[in-house]
């Protein structure tokens, strides 16, 4: 190995460290990938960046990152069809990142991102009677909750519901981990509701879900997944996530079955299964123990690369290569303060 100088060496290693931060659950997860299989592809242009997803039993309710309008879209699972476009405000939104399932069939919107960390406060949306959407566009009137972090500003893409007091939580996106603050019990339509750190997660963390029973939470990075304990947050276990382009959504139904979505036009949605050893330690029996094949109608949708390979499998690549460029990065930018800090000096 080169020799190098104290502070060159200094930088590689934290730069080393962001790195594998970037990485996420990745490092921690199995070593084989968890089976699955494609439920479908999308077959609507306008949805580019699946980044919240939410599992209606037959139909699967999505929305768009950052630049789209305030709309959900409800989607057919046999198809991949849009059936229902639902817009739940007038106003504009900033950055909708997630999408969450609450008590009574109520559907919770996101507009947590905060790429810049300069907004003042984030939004929440309660949106009711998407249920019932099975076709046709339609607009309704959504509560909106403005939420503001107890300390500064941070991004985030992870907005949890636990399925049985209701009570929302925002998980932020770090490099070094994630924090979990909590909505308070009962949000207040008027006002600024203050949030309070109650936990912190590891991963770079894009989404996440509670299962059912509410005693744990599923949180998913681009490239793992792991299952804590709530409200513990103790971790049960973690995971290696198929390959996706950037892999951003998660759901968990009524009945235990599990989605991951990614962004990309004519992208697939995948159903996965818990490993066996993860499954025993949760204690109780998966919804499913075998996987259907994929459906025909998502086989011939996918998009290919130029050289015949589906774009999302080239999702492990893009997060290999930005681990690399990080430590990369970081290591040049240490180095360089550290040797201008002393020519000042």
């Amino acid at each position: 190995m080169p020799s190098c100088t104290r502070w060159s060496c200094e930088g590689f290693v934290v730069a080393v460290l962001a790195g594998m931060a970037l990485g996420g659950m990745t490092d921690a997860a199995a070593s084989e990938l968890v089976e699955h299989r494609t439920v479908f592809a999308f077959t609507d242009r306008e949805i580019t960046e699946s980044s919240g997803l939410v599992d209606g039993g037959p139909l699967l309710f999505t929305v768009n990152d950052s630049g789209d309008g305030p709309v959900v879209y409800a989607v057919d699972k046999a198809s991949g069809n849009t059936v229902a476009v639902t817009t739940y405000s007038s106003e504009s939104v900033a950055d909708v990142e997630a999408l969450a399932p609450g008590p009574g069939g109520v559907l919770w919107v996101g507009d947590i991102g905060d790429n810049n960390r300069n907004r003042d406060s984030i939004d929440v949306y309660q949106v009711r009677g998407l249920g019932a959407a099975t076709s046709g566009d339609k607009q309704v009137d959504a509560a909106k909750f403005a939420l503001v972090y107890p300390d500064s500003p941070h991004d985030a893409e992870t907005l949890l519901v636990h399925p049985d007091t209701g009570r929302l939580y925002v998980v932020t996106k770090e490099i070094t981990g994630g924090s979990v603050y909590a909505a308070p019990r009962t949000l207040d339509e008027g006002s600024t509701n203050r949030l309070r750190q109650v936990g912190q997660v590891p991963g770079l963390v894009t989404d996440g879900s509670f299962r059912p029973d509410g005693e744990q939470v599923m949180l998913r990075s681009y490239g793992g997944a792991a299952v804590l304990s709530f409200p513990g947050l103790r971790e049960v276990g973690s995971m290696q996530l198929p390959p996706q382009r950037q892999g951003e959504g998660l759901a968990i139904g009524k009945s235990g079955k599990i989605y991951l979505s990614t962004e990309g036009v004519y992208s697939k949605v995948l159903q996965i299964l818990l490993p066996p050893a993860l499954s025993r330690a949760l204690g109780s029996p998966a919804p499913e123990t075998t996987l259907p094949p994929s459906s025909e109608q998502s086989r011939t949708r996918e998009s290919q690369d130029a050289v015949g390979y589906s774009s999302d499998d080239w999702g492990g690549l893009w997060v290999a290569a930005g681990v690399l460029l990080v430590t990369v990065a970081g290591w040049l930018w240490l180095t360089f303060f550290r040797r201008r800090g002393r020519r000042i000096g």
